[in-house]
Order: structure tokens, then sequence, then C-alpha cells
């Protein structure tokens, strides 16, 4: 046995899987997430962590809505060019080769080229450390095609499908 540290235990703990959030304020914005979950089936909520000090957090915040988008093969170099810019002076939509859905009864559009995709609303947010927990309520689900969703391996070193 040997001490190792939180962020080793990240890396030594992958694959996790790995999505995408969707918001849209006065632009639509992207974002990579692997800390997420379903937490209730029957009152059907989804919760995530992102950073505190990231532009996503106060749209989620400002607009009460996102949604969240299993990232495929097709989108993953994308998804992940989102996460090395910023939100808050980066159009990602028009910069980087990603192409949005807008879906019918979802309050946030999605990506083209995602699996599995929930429409969320804020419920509650909870501080915790240097990042946020935000617990969603699910409004809707849809499944855009059934390609294999890609995991984070080594501590986001590399996306890839299992």
């Amino acid at each position: 046995m040997k001490q190792i540290t939180v962020g080793e235990s990240a890396y030594l703990s992958s694959p996790h899987l790995f999505a995408a959030i969707v918001t849209k304020g006065s632009k639509i914005n992207v974002m990579g997430v692997s800390w997420f979950t379903l937490v209730s089936m029957r009152d059907a909520k989804l919760l995530f962590c992102i950073s505190s000090r990231g532009y996503t957090g106060g749209v989620i915040n400002e607009t009460k809505k996102a949604s969240l988008c299993m990232v495929t093969e097709e989108i993953k170099d994308a998804v992940m060019d989102c996460c090395r810019v910023s939100g808050a002076n980066t159009d990602k939509v028009d910069s980087i080769a990603l192409k949005i859905q807008e879906i019918e009864g979802f309050g946030t559009p999605v990506l083209e080229g995602a699996g599995v995709c929930w429409d969320l609303e804020l419920s509650e947010s909870v501080a915790a450390g240097d990042h946020t927990v935000f617990i969603m309520d699910i409004k809707n689900a849809v499944q855009l095609n059934d390609a294999p969703h890609v995991m984070a391996f080594e501590g986001y070193k590399r996306l890839d499908t299992i």
C-alpha cells in the first residue's frame, strides 16, 4: 500500500464517462464534464460538478437551464477543444467544429452527433471546494444515435470508447 494524491486517484480510477454541458445565454456554450450521475429516477434528477470559476456555471445560475449530451467518437475532439477555452470570450460553436440541434420540448440545444441527451432545469446548487455541484431536474431525454459513448482515460489525457 502507498499513499497517493487525489489527482493520482482520479487518474488511476479512470475511465470515467464523458459528456458535454450545453448552455444558452447570450450565446451557446459547450463544456466537457465527467463528474455527473443520475441521482433519482422517480423524481428524475441528474447532478454534475463543474468549476465554480468558469463561465458555464454562471450561465446555468442565470438561465436555470442546460442540456447534458453523451459524447460520441464523432464529436469527441471538438468537445475536448471546448474544454481548453473559456466561453466567456469565445463563441465555441462558431470557432470549433460543432453543430447544434434544436429538439422540440428542450429548453437548450443539444450537440449534433451526440448520443443520449437530457434537457435539464436547475433544482439547486451546492458549493463544493473549487467546484459547484448542480442538481438538475430532468425534463426530457432523447437518443440522437446509438454510437458508443466515449470515456475519459488517464485523467482526461485521452477520450475513447470501451
